[in-house]
Order: C-alpha cells, then sequence, then structure tokens
C-alpha cells in the first residue's frame, strides 16, 4: 500500500471492480500503488513524501553524507516534475527554479555512485526507472567498450606475436639455410 494525501476531492468510483474514494482534500490515505499512481497523474493526490524544496534539499543532504545511493521512491522524477509543473503555474517562478537547482545537484551526486556501482560491478539495487534506464545504458557503453579494448590487444598481441615467428624463422634459417626441413 502507498500512503498519498488527497489534494482536491475525489468522488466515489468504481476501478476494476474494486471501489475508490470517496476522498477529501487534505485527507491521507492509503490506496494501491497503481491506484496512487493514476490518482497523482490526474492532480488528485501527491505522495506523503515531502516533494517541497525543503524535502528536497533533505534528501540531497543524506545523499551527500552517504557513500551509498540513498533510496527514493520510483516515481521520484515524474513526482518533482509534477511538483515543479504546478509551482510554474501558481507564478511561484523562483521557487520552481530552486527546486529544479536542488534536484540537478541531486542527479549529479547521484550519477556519480551510480557510475562507480556500475564500473565495480556492484548492484544498486531499487532506483527510480529513469536511473535503471542510466545504469543499463551504462552498463552496456562499459561493456562495449571493454571488448573493444580487449579486440585491440588481441590484434595487437596476434600481430606482434607475427613479428616475432617471422624474426625466429630468419634467424633459423640464416643457421640452416633455405632448406631448413627440422622434421627430417
Amino acid at each position: 500500500m502507498k500512503k498519498v494525501e488527497v489534494i482536491q476531492d475525489f468522488p466515489e468510483v468504481e476501478l476494476v471492480g474494486r471501489k475508490l474514494g470517496p476522498f477529501k482534500e487534505g485527507e491521507e490515505v492509503e490506496v494501491r500503488p497503481w491506484e496512487a499512481s493514476i490518482l497523482e497523474e490526474r492532480d488528485f493526490a501527491r505522495p506523503v513524501r515531502d516533494f517541497s524544496l525543503t524535502g528536497i534539499r533533505k534528501v540531497l543532504i543524506r545523499e551527500e553524507k552517504s557513500s551509498r545511493l540513498e533510496e527514493l521512491p520510483s516515481s521520484f522524477y515524474r513526482t518533482v516534475s509534477r511538483e515543479v509543473r504546478r509551482l510554474r503555474e501558481r507564478g511561484e517562478i523562483e521557487k520552481a527554479g530552486e527546486v529544479e537547482e536542488a534536484v540537478e545537484s541531486l542527479v549529479n551526486f547521484r550519477i556519480q555512485k551510480l557510475a562507480r556501482m556500475i564500473i565495480s560491478s556492484v548492484d544498486p539495487g531499487e532506483i527510480p526507472a529513469e536511473e535503471q534506464v542510466l545504469a543499463n545504458l551504462l552498463a552496456q557503453t562499459l561493456s562495449f567498450w571493454e571488448h573493444s579494448v580487449g579486440r585491440v590487444f588481441e590484434k595487437n598481441i596476434d600481430k606482434e606475436a607475427g613479428i616475432h615467428a617471422k624474426k625466429v624463422w630468419r634467424n633459423i634459417q640464416g643457421i640452416v639455410g633455405e632448406q631448413a626441413d627440422i622434421q627430417g
């Protein structure tokens, strides 16, 4: 179950054979994650987690102090995006910019940690989908690069081995002559 705060009245509706609502503005309710997602997308509710500037700064401070990735809700980026959009719609442009700056700082810390984890082959665990996409791309790129570098070294080894083999053959020919049949 997921706890959300109702931000506008919601009438009782039936979804997939289950009644949802009625909910009053300001009420905190627990609903299934998919129901919460629908309510949030339609601007009827928001997660109870604090996605205000203060809340995001608290997450940023925890992220700065921790050596591992701090847990973020799976809907973090979508929720923050909706919050910034709401602030802009209400004319709070400066506050929206401050939220964006705090999130940008948070993202920078998380990208660095995520990259280190991928390079070290450490599983980042449960992370938002947007970060999972980045982790997958980093892992694929790193794997491709390692494979490419490995092929370069193999070619150089083969080439170098061939050069040494030719030198050895010339030395043998110089010792035994053109009719060098050492098996006979």
